[in-house]
C-alpha cells in the first residue's frame, strides 16, 4: 500500500455568476458505490438544481466524470481536470448548478464548473493519507524501561499501553521498518518480547507548504 493525496474533509463551497448558482462538493471517497452515493445524496439535497456535474478519482486506472445535461466536455472534465492537476487520488466531487436564465457559452461554463471544484477541494484542505504498520506487543516488565526509551527516541505514536501480567503495548511504525524492530526486541529480549499482531493503519498527514489553518 502506498500513501496518496486526497481531501481531509468534506466540504461545500459556492459562488454566482451571470445569475447562475454553482455550489461544490468534495469528498474522500474509497470505492466506486462510495462515489455514487455522495452524488446521489447531493441530488437528493438539491431537487430544484439543474444539473448535477460530477467527476471523481480512484486510481490512475478509475477516473469518470458526468456533464449531466451540460454541453460535453463543459462541467464533469473541468472538475476531472481539477483532480487531476492537484493529483488527488480517492476523491469526488459534485457541482450542483441553478440556472439563472443568462447562457454563459462553453467557454464560461468550462470556468465556472472548474472554479466551482477548485473552491470545494481548497475548503476540503488537501493532506496525505499515509498506511503504517501498528504492532501488538507483549514486553516483560525488566524490559519496558529499555523499550519505552527506545519508542520516545525514534518519536513512535504509542496508541494503546495497557499493564497487566506483561506491558502490552501498540505503536505505529513505518512498514519498511517492521524487521528492524523485530531484530531490536530479539536482540535484546531472549523471547521476553512477543510481536502479538500486526495491521495496516491509515493517518492523515498535513503536506509540506500547504496551509491547513
Amino acid at each position: 500500500m502506498k500513501p496518496y493525496k486526497t481531501v481531509d474533509q468534506s466540504s461545500e463551497a459556492s459562488f454566482e455568476i451571470q445569475k447562475s448558482t454553482f455550489i461544490g462538493y468534495a469528498k474522500r471517497v474509497q470505492t466506486e458505490e462510495e462515489a455514487q452515493e455522495f452524488l446521489t445524496s447531493i441530488k437528493k439535497e438539491h431537487p430544484q438544481a439543474r444539473h448535477h456535474c460530477s467527476a471523481w478519482i480512484l486510481s490512475d486506472q478509475c477516473k469518470r466524470f458526468d456533464d449531466d445535461k451540460e454541453p460535453q466536455g463543459t462541467a464533469g472534465l473541468p472538475i476531472l481536470r481539477v483532480l487531476e492537476g492537484q493529483g488527488l487520488t480517492k476523491t469526488a466531487v459534485v457541482v450542483v448548478r441553478y440556472f439563472g436564465g443568462v447562457l454563459l457559452g462553453t467557454g464560461g461554463l468550462t470556468r465556472a464548473y472548474g472554479r466551482a471544484a477548485s473552491l470545494a477541494v481548497d475548503e476540503a484542505r488537501i493532506c496525505m493519507r499515509v498506511p503504517l504498520q501498528s504492532l501488538f506487543v507483549e514486553i516483560d516488565y525488566t524490559l519496558w524501561g529499555q523499550v519505552e526509551h527506545e519508542l520516545k527516541s525514534k518519536n513512535k505514536e504509542i496508541v494503546n499501553l495497557t499493564f497487566l501480567d506483561k506491558v502490552h503495548c501498540t505503536f505505529l511504525t513505518e512498514e519498511e521498518c517492521i524487521k528492524d524492530w523485530e531484530a531490536y526486541f530479539a536482540s535484546i529480549s531472549q523471547g521476553k518480547i512477543q510481536v502479538i499482531q500486526k495491521e495496516i493503519v491509515w493517518r492523515t498527514q498535513p503536506i509540506e507548504g500547504e496551509e491547513n489553518e
